[in-house]
C-alpha cells in the first residue's frame, strides 16, 4: 500500500514538473518571437531551390553537381538572404 501511494507521488510530480518546464520552455519561445516580430515587420518567405555548382567528365559521363539553397524573399519578391544547406544532388549523363 505505501509502495503504490509512493509510485503515485513521484508520477504526480514528475508529470507536473515535465508540464512546468515546457510552459516555461514554450513562454520563452513565444518571447522570443516576440521581440523578433518588433524589431523586424518585414515578413520573409522562404523555400528551397537548387543551383548548379560544376560539371566534371568522369568515365565517359558527364556529371553535374547541384546544390541546395535556402532563399528568403520579402513580400514583393526580392530575394532578401540566401544560405546554402549541405544538400547535393548529382545528375549523370551518358557522353556520346
Amino acid at each position: 500500500m505505501k509502495n503504490k501511494i509512493l509510485l503515485m507521488m513521484i508520477i504526480i510530480g514528475s508529470i507536473a514538473l515535465v508540464t512546468y518546464f515546457d510552459e516555461s520552455s514554450g513562454q520563452k519561445i513565444q518571447n522570443f518571437y516576440k521581440s523578433n516580430d518588433n524589431e523586424n515587420k518585414v515578413q520573409l518567405i522562404p523555400y528551397l531551390e537548387y543551383r548548379f555548382q560544376k560539371r566534371k567528365e568522369i568515365d565517359g559521363y558527364f556529371v553535374e553537381t547541384y546544390r541546395e539553397y535556402e532563399v528568403f524573399e520579402d513580400a514583393q519578391g526580392n530575394i532578401v538572404k540566401t544560405v546554402p544547406t549541405s544538400n547535393y544532388d548529382y545528375i549523370r549523363y551518358k557522353k556520346y
